[in-house]
C-alpha cells in the first residue's frame, strides 16, 4: 500500500504527539508572525486513540503561542479536515 502525502503528515504528527519535546515555549511566545496549518484525517482509518494523540499534539502546539496576538499580520492558525472530502 502506497501512503499519500496527507497520511505521511498525519503519521508524523502522531509521532510528534508522543514526543515530550516541542518547540520552546519561550520561542513561540515571542513569535511575531506565523502561519500554522493542521491537516487532520477524520476518516475511519484513524482510531480513536490515535485521534486523541493528534488532538493533544495540536493543543500543545497552539498552547505555546498563548501570548501571541492573532490576526492577518501576526499568528494565523488553520485546520483542514479530510476523509472522503477536504473541508
Amino acid at each position: 500500500m502506497k501512503a499519500s502525502y496527507a497520511e505521511i503528515l498525519l503519521f508524523l504528527a502522531a509521532l510528534l504527539a508522543q514526543n515530550e519535546t516541542l518547540a520552546s515555549h519561550e520561542a513561540c511566545s515571542k513569535a511575531e508572525t506565523a502561519d500554522v496549518l493542521f491537516l487532520i484525517d477524520e476518516s475511519g482509518s484513524v482510531g480513536e486513540r490515535d485521534f486523541e494523540k493528534v488532538k493533544d499534539f495540536i493543543y500543545n502546539v497552539v498552547r505555546t503561542f498563548e501570548n501571541v496576538k492573532t490576526g492577518e499580520t501576526s499568528l494565523r492558525l488553520g485546520v483542514v479536515l479530510y476523509g472522503d472530502m477536504a473541508r
